[in-house]
């Protein structure tokens, strides 16, 4: 497992310049939340040839007693030099995406990184390659408060500025920070609910694009702290408020890197293999959303004409489809996914995505017309099949779905099953304010 000599010396090059004193080993469990540990900069090479072993049964999912010893394997191409948002004086961090190894050295199969590489190699035998630009918004509070109507940091609206939009300055820390991390930001601004952000990053390979967009929420999260603000990614903190999407753009690429998802000449601006993966993502699309809105909280946003997309279909200009196409004259078009939101792992969500789109393109599916109409008035009307509007009804979908029980595999399928079918009890049982102001 050692690492190359010159992939060392760029690493030990980089850690001595910045006077970087600790190594941040990053990774994730199932759920998406992340997790860390920190060993000294000296043990670089130890660490890179050893891994770091850690007790996988204290973490949801991640192994029994009698099977807990787990190994984090930093990803040497992932190094970054995180700065130290909250105490500036203090060094850098090394910063490492890690893989998880069993003790044998195999990959561990419920690691959300390799439910994502799995996806990717199946693309890659295909000829194919999956990238992907996601658009993350978020909210600002003064704090982490559940008297929500006192914790509002603006009432401005979509692209407002300084000084209605007290988060301006921010977001220009935001920018800034992931600028030095290697994040390229394609914009960031005011959205359209009070305290709400957004932040676009830039088209990737899929899997640095997840990688860099956990980053993405821990810099949100750390600036936002430095200046005296919580930053939260719930789907939907407020009510009568929009929700927290994750609007995720995609195509493929073939190994020359030209994209043959989209084509300039086509009227809708896709190619064949373009329309047979948007005809994959809508058939699969109620198997896989206990991934892409994985929380009991992501449902209160799925409401019948108002805010989220739950229409299974497609469009070109119609931003209240599930899948729209965004197609400017004389340039290829590329599929936006439109429904998800960013409670839970984006490795498993672009995973499952991938999957459902290559069962389009290997099934050949016929993708059905567009539709262009404002689903949010009339979507009831024109009996388009929905998402599930319930976390309930989610779970049961997943339970059934022999393509989530494939893509994720069978192990990590049913260890995640059981954490969700736990979150949705938890929940059941909850006798909430709403309930005692109604009853009571």
């Amino acid at each position: 497992m050692a690492v190359a000599k010159k992939e060392l010396e760029r690493v030990q090059s980089l850690i001595s310049k910045a006077g970087v004193v600790s190594l941040q080993l990053v990774f994730k469990d199932l759920v998406g939340k992340p997790k860390n540990l920190l060993v000294p900069a000296n043990l670089l090479k130890k660490v890179l040839d050893d891994g770091v072993g850690f007790d996988g049964c204290s973490i949801s999912g991640f192994g029994n007693v009698n099977d807990s010893d787990k190994y984090l394997r930093p990803d040497v191409t992932s190094f970054v030099i995180v700065p130290s948002i909250i105490e500036p004086e203090s060094p850098p961090l090394g910063r490492f995406d890690c893989d998880i190894l069993n003790r044998d050295g195999t990959r561990f199969e419920s690691d959300p990184r390799y439910v994502l590489k799995q996806a990717l190699d199946r693309a890659d035998s295909m000829g194919l390659k999956f990238f992907t630009g996601p658009e993350m918004e978020y909210f600002l509070f003064h704090e982490r408060n559940t008297s929500i109507h006192k914790v509002l940091t603006d009432n401005a609206e979509y692209f407002d500025a300084s000084p209605t939009d007290a988060g301006e300055r921010v977001r220009e820390g935001i920018v800034q920070v992931l600028g030095q991390v290697g994040i390229t930001v394609e914009k960031a601004h005011h959205e359209v609910s009070p305290s709400q952000h957004e932040v676009n990053i830039q088209y990737e390979p899929a899997m640095r694009s997840a990688e860099h967009l956990a980053l993405v929420k821990y810099v949100v999260k750390q600036v936002a702290r430095s200046r005296n603000y919580y930053a939260t990614f719930m789907p939907k903190p407020l009510n009568n408020q929009n929700r927290n999407a994750l609007h995720i753009h995609m195509s493929l690429r073939d190994k020359r890197g030209r994209d043959v998802t989209g084509n300039a000449k086509s009227p809708d601006g896709l190619s064949p293999i373009g329309r047979a993966f948007v005809a994959g993502l809508l058939m699969r699309a109620r198997d896989m959303c206990l991934i892409t809105a994985a929380t009991v909280n992501s449902y209160k946003a799925y409401v019948l004409h108002h805010e989220a997309p739950v229409h299974i279909c497609w469009g070109l200009a119609n931003r209240s489809a599930m899948v729209r196409i965004i197609h400017q004259h004389g340039k290829p078009g590329h599929i936006e996914y439109r429904s998800g939101d960013p409670s839970g792992s984006v490795y498993l969500a672009y995973a499952v995505i991938l999957h459902a789109g290559l069962d389009g393109i290997e099934r050949k599916i016929e993708l059905p017309p567009p539709i262009e109409k404002n689903l949010y008035e009339v979507g009831s009307d024109l009996g388009i099949e929905t998402l599930p509007l319930d976390f309930g009804e989610a779970l049961r979908l997943a339970r059934q779905s022999e393509f989530l029980r494939t893509a994720l595999g069978e192990k990590t399928f049913e260890t995640y099953l059981g954490i969700k079918s736990k979150e949705w009890e938890d929940y059941r049982v909850f006798v909430t304010e709403w309930e005692r102001s109604r009853y009571l």
